[in-house]
């Protein structure tokens, strides 16, 4: 999922949220951005700064011993 997105960001729906997040154990981290980012500027200016850090993560991924993915989760 992480590779056919556009920006490192997994798009979670109810289903793969649970599915992927919620249920336990697993043997990765997740990051999960939680926005109404269609009526949120203030979502979109945070979004803009996780892109950069996930940019930078990803740059840096070989370092880190456990995977760990980026999501967001957009609330309507």
């Amino acid at each position: 999922m992480e590779s056919a997105s556009s920006d490192g960001f997994i798009k979670f729906n109810e289903r793969t949220y649970k599915e992927l997040v919620l249920d336990n154990p697993r043997p990765y981290d997740v990051v999960t951005f939680f926005s109404v980012a269609a009526h949120c500027d203030h979502c979109q200016d945070v979004k803009a700064q996780l892109d950069q850090a996930v940019y930078s993560f990803m740059h840096s991924k070989d370092k880190v011993k456990r995977p760990t993915f980026f999501g967001s989760f957009d609330y309507t």
